[in-house]
């Protein structure tokens, strides 16, 4: 049995690309926060992976995250950044 995706979130990502170009040059550590901030869900569903994999990746340092106690939220320009990575191919 093949493994379905959860269908990506328009509004997430416009919201995501909209910060994104908004964000404030300057300090590297700043603009990653200045973008906003997404749950572990939500970047789940934004990179269409499992929650697990979101942490493993974090793990491996391979997606920088904020730990706001015990919780940790993933600047969304992470992810765009994340997902740009992966893209194949060309025009």
């Amino acid at each position: 049995m093949e493994a379905t995706n959860p269908p990506i979130d328009k509004a997430l990502i416009d919201r995501l690309i909209r910060q994104i170009k908004e964000a404030i040059p300057g300090d590297p550590s700043r603009e990653l926060v200045s973008a906003g901030l997404v749950t572990i869900e939500e970047a789940s569903k934004f990179l269409g992976i499992s929650r697990s994999k979101i942490y493993e990746m974090m793990a491996d340092g391979l997606i920088k995250f904020v730990k706001l106690g015990r919780s940790r939220r993933i600047p969304q320009n992470e992810l765009i950044r994340v997902a740009s990575e992966g893209l194949v191919g060309g025009a």
